[in-house]
């Protein structure tokens, strides 16, 4: 599905379908693009841009909320995940930030392995449990309220943006899955080197069984 004409806002994070991040928009340009959705259902999407590079692949913001306006009419706002696309034909508008077509797109199959998603969530929680931080929490099965659980996971697991940015682009819920428990993976043990250095610097260099 594509729309004739599609506002682009560039940031360095990811937006991911059914997410919510929260937005300060304090630019001129955004904070009419931000008007134009309210006002007008001109419709906006949010493009990872890093490094010199703007991603062509983004995620719609579905909905917003205005949290605050302030005086000089900045915003604060929570950004709801829509659909996900691939950006054609972008050039500057009228109002100074970027629009294009957008290309609607879905997951080939909607169907994932559940053992893959169990693997992924105690590696998770198996890290939780080692950083024994209070504002950390554990994942379980009744947290997810989605069909496609791997975007709720690409989170909560530290993944770099770049690594966020592949996730959103897979279009295969099971290679996310694939893809995030490799990198849990790879997190834990180095976590779980750490923790024991921790612990022998804590008993004078001898290590001690818990």
């Amino acid at each position: 599905m594509t729309l004739n004409k599609f506002a682009v806002f560039p940031l360095k994070i990811v937006l991911f379908p059914e997410s919510i991040i929260p937005l300060h928009i304090f630019e001129d340009k955004y904070k009419k693009m931000v008007n134009n959705f309210v006002e007008n259902q001109l419709t906006f999407g949010i493009n990872l841009s890093m490094t010199g590079k703007n991603f062509d692949v983004g995620c719609e913001a579905g909905r917003i909320e205005i949290i605050k306006r302030y005086d000089d009419d900045r915003l604060d706002i929570l950004v709801y995940g829509g659909r996900r696309y691939l950006i054609h034909n972008l050039i500057e508008s009228e109002y100074g930030y970027f629009t294009g077509t957008p290309d609607f797109f879905e997951d080939d199959s909607n169907l994932y392995d559940g053992i893959i998603l169990m693997k992924c969530l105690k590696t998770y929680n198996d890290i939780v449990h080692l950083l024994n931080n209070e504002t950390i929490k554990e994942i379980n099965l009744t947290d997810f309220k989605t069909s496609k659980p791997s975007f709720y996971l690409a989170q909560k697991t530290g993944l770099t943006a770049i690594q966020k940015q592949h996730i959103l682009e897979l279009k295969s819920e099971n290679d996310r899955l694939n893809n995030i428990l490799n990198h849990l993976q790879n997190v834990l043990p180095a976590i779980r080197e750490s923790e024991l250095v921790s612990r022998i610097i804590k008993n004078d260099g001898y290590m001690i069984n818990k």
